[in-house]
């Protein structure tokens, strides 16, 4: 992954133009190695985040649907580029036909091609726009992508802090945890299995909207973006303490 996404930024002059950080825009201007191994991290991040929420019916497709809508909106808003307006709706389109098939029975799935294609469309398409719009804070796009980046990020040093390899699987992610929650509650393994996508997406989606009636606020931004994370944090606790105490 990282071999493709260095090939992949060399090629079509990947680059972040900032992201409100002092230290990280300067080292990111000043050296081009430094910025695309910032550039290849960022891609990783969010491929593996993909892949992880991966494989409960519906979470991923329609998870992406609610980004790539938001996405469409801001391109819309700022008249930025009619090819993004095009693609994205093509995106949206061809995600529609999948879901068709993949929610609430599951007849097919993304796997690890669509879950990686989508990961590095979608961050490709928020850096175009990020670059575009200068006036949007970079922390309402991280925000856009706080479930899917810090799903890998947490795990990892989850993992580490339980002197577990970050590199090996587990089923301790929070849609995990959810999903046992609901199946305790309902005893059906395939409800549970589409409630788990739904919940989550439905969550999402209302946590994302201040930050989107907010996107042209950068200190805003900065601070709800911590509120996301700190949310995540709160209900993996949350679900995790109920799944101790009902011994699932």
């Amino acid at each position: 992954m990282l071999i493709t996404s260095f090939f992949l930024i060399y090629f079509f002059d990947v680059k972040i133009i900032r992201t409100q950080f002092f230290a990280l825009d300067y080292l990111i201007d000043s050296h081009k190695i430094a910025s695309a191994i910032f550039i290849c991290l960022c891609l990783i991040f969010i491929c593996n985040g993909c892949n992880f929420i991966d494989g409960f019916n519906g979470l991923l497709i329609i998870h992406s649907m609610i980004i790539l809508s938001i996405l469409y909106f801001i391109n819309y808003q700022n008249s930025n580029s009619d090819f993004l307006k095009y693609f994205i709706i093509f995106l949206i389109s061809c995600s529609v036909s999948v879901l068709f098939y993949n929610f609430p029975k599951a007849k097919i799935f993304l796997g690890d091609g669509g879950a990686y294609f989508l990961g590095v469309i979608i961050s490709l398409i928020i850096i175009e726009l990020s670059n575009l719009n200068q006036i949007i804070s970079p922390f309402f796009f991280a925000g856009l992508l706080f479930y899917i980046f810090f799903e890998v990020f947490f795990s990892f040093f989850r993992k580490i802090l339980l002197n577990l390899s970050p590199l090996k699987p587990d089923k301790k992610h929070l849609h995990m945890l959810l999903f046992k929650w609901i199946f305790y509650k309902v005893k059906k393994r395939e409800i549970a299995n589409y409630l788990t996508g739904l919940f989550i997406n439905i969550c999402y989606f209302f946590m994302i909207l201040p930050l989107l009636f907010n996107y042209k606020n950068m200190t805003f931004c900065k601070i709800y973006f911590l509120v996301l994370i700190n949310t995540y944090l709160l209900l993996y606790f949350f679900l995790k303490e109920k799944i101790i105490k009902l011994k699932i």
